[in-house]
């Protein structure tokens, strides 16, 4: 269903940051929540968790915070252009030497597609496609994110460990025809998020 790594890592420029995720190495970085201002990362707890069940596998519930796809999107949506979408989450220990330490990252390719034909509308979450029959539908089903599978029991759950969530349109896995134009043209980037919390320090 997605993909994940666990790695050490220095921060990057925003630039360079950009510039990866454009070639499909690493996701989009904009501005977004402070991690040091408290009721941002206050919204964020009440926004997303990560939970154990009793096997000690991990799992994510989200209410990503968006009401619909940018306007160039629902018009590409309509002529039957797929849109690729990349949810990752990461785990930084903060101060681990001179920066923060990058300890756990998993992402999911999500596919959204409108069938002009049957107005059928799709969506695509690793191997799995669910069928609606209707935009909002579609809308409310990846709003909210319950019981996405993170990890086996990996995590070490310190209170200095931040999580990161964020969804953005992934600009790699554009048709080529496509890419061509996106790379570089903020009409065709979208990003909800980042939300910042810290899943194991106490309230």
């Amino acid at each position: 269903m997605g993909s994940s790594t666990r790695c050490c890592a220095k921060p990057l420029d925003p630039l360079r940051r950009r510039l990866l995720f454009a070639l499909g190495a690493l996701p989009l970085g904009t501005v977004g929540l402070l991690v040091n201002d408290g009721a941002a990362v206050a919204d964020a707890a009440s926004r997303a968790r990560l939970w154990r069940d009793g096997t000690g596998n991990w799992f994510l519930d989200a209410d990503l915070g968006f009401e619909r796809f940018p306007a160039v999107w629902e018009d590409l949506l309509q002529r039957g252009i797929a849109m690729p979408l990349r949810l990752e989450l990461m785990l930084y220990r903060e101060r681990w030497y001179w920066s923060d330490q990058l300890v756990f990252g998993k992402f999911w390719r999500i596919t959204i597609r409108h069938q002009p034909v049957t107005q059928d509308w799709l969506l695509t979450v690793g191997d799995t496609t669910q069928v609606f029959y209707d935009r909002e539908t579609l809308l409310q089903s990846l709003r909210l994110i319950r019981g996405w599978p993170v990890a086996g029991d990996v995590f070490n759950p310190l209170a200095d460990v931040r999580a990161e969530l964020r969804l953005a349109v992934d600009l790699s896995q554009l048709p080529q025809t496509l890419r061509a134009s996106a790379l570089g043209n903020d009409v065709y980037a979208w990003e909800v998020g980042p939300y910042r919390w810290y899943p194991w320090r106490k309230r």
